[in-house]
């Protein structure tokens, strides 16, 4: 009678634990109205706002570039080139205007002179005219010599070529040693953090392409949001595109750099309001998509067609309502009817 009785827990223990083994644990998530955007997806690449070919703004010979790669603050100085000329010029106009402010001192005193003399009428008038004068024109010469002198101190400044952003150096066309014209391109700077994306849409999406409006920006399995800053609608005739210009501000990680390639997300029509389930929920096969729903611990099977997308969200049609709980995670292996157990009942 015990042997009977032990057989007969032994089935049923392994009765519950086969059935325990059926069971299949999912994930999911309460089907609820979202408002959805369908887009299409567009090429674009990335540029930078700012680029500049820095030149030499005199005549003479380079001191420095730095070389492709450096990155460079705003102000600080891109390549050099040799001043020693230009300060000897300076030293000699320094020298002529300590010369001409001796002489114009002496016409001063000579006219003092003269014009006490002429209170007694001891000095012709024109004698008088003839001091004034050449005391007026030592002035004039003295001024100048002060304008050759800011020439030159403006010529000096320009030995430096400044860079006017932060930037790094992407290009360079002369090494120092090398003798070089005013004008000539010296090296390239780009700023590799103020982008933008140009994108080409199609024209019949000018209508819900508008400034400022927020669009996703796809390059590597990474998504960013940038703003339209400005559009050019004039199309190409051709191509029956306009180009959109996306801000990209946020560039710290160092995700985007020039010359990539990127897709950008263009809305073409208004957000309505849908029935909608992430990918994940979605089960692809031969015969159908479908998701699974949880009733009562027990998944069951609908069949449904998709519509627009937006993000990871996409809407669905089919006999699934608002309230549902649709499987997110765990759907692959189950069965119309099999047990499940939820483990994010919330």
């Amino acid at each position: 009678m015990k042997l009977k009785t032990a057989i007969i827990l032994l089935a049923l223990t392994q009765t519950t634990n086969a059935a325990r083994d059926n069971i299949k644990t999912v994930e999911i998530i309460i089907a609820a109205p979202r408002m959805i955007e369908e887009t299409i997806a567009v090429p674009g690449t990335v540029h930078t706002r700012n680029e500049v070919q820095l030149t030499a703004g005199v005549n003479g010979r380079l001191l420095m570039v730095h070389e492709p790669g450096t990155v460079i603050k705003q102000g600080e100085a891109v390549a050099r080139i040799d001043d020693s000329t230009l300060q000897l010029q300076k030293r000699e106009q320094q020298a002529l205007l300590k010369r001409a402010r001796v002489e114009l001192r002496r016409q001063q005193l000579e006219f003092d002179r003269l014009k006490k003399l002429s209170d007694s009428n001891a000095v012709s008038e024109f004698q008088l005219d003839n001091v004034r004068a050449l005391r007026d024109l030592a002035r004039t010469e003295q001024d100048i010599i002060k304008v050759r002198i800011e020439q030159i101190e403006e010529q000096i400044s320009r030995t430096y070529s400044t860079a006017d952003f932060n930037g790094v150096v992407t290009e360079r066309m002369h090494r120092s040693g090398e003798d070089v014209s005013r004008g000539q391109i010296l090296a390239r700077l780009t700023d590799t953090d103020t982008l933008e994306v140009r994108a080409f849409v199609p024209l019949k999406h000018l209508e819900n392409s508008k400034q400022d409006v927020v669009l996703d920006v796809y390059v590597n399995n990474h998504r960013q949001q940038g703003k339209i800053r400005t559009l050019i609608p004039a199309g190409d005739i051709r191509s029956q595109t306009f180009e959109a210009r996306i801000d990209l501000s946020d560039n710290d990680n160092q995700i985007w750099s020039v010359g990539q390639l990127v897709s950008v997300a263009i809305p073409i029509n208004n957000r309505t309001e849908r029935l909608a389930v992430p990918r994940d929920a979605l089960i692809l096969r031969n015969d159908g998509i479908y998701i699974f729903v949880v009733e009562n611990e027990m998944a069951r099977r609908i069949t449904v067609s998709l519509g627009d997308s937006d993000q990871n969200w996409i809407a669905v049609t089919g006999k699934l309502n608002a309230g549902d709980r649709v499987v997110t995670r765990g759907a692959e292996t189950l069965n119309d009817g099999d047990s499940v157990r939820v483990i994010n009942p919330a």
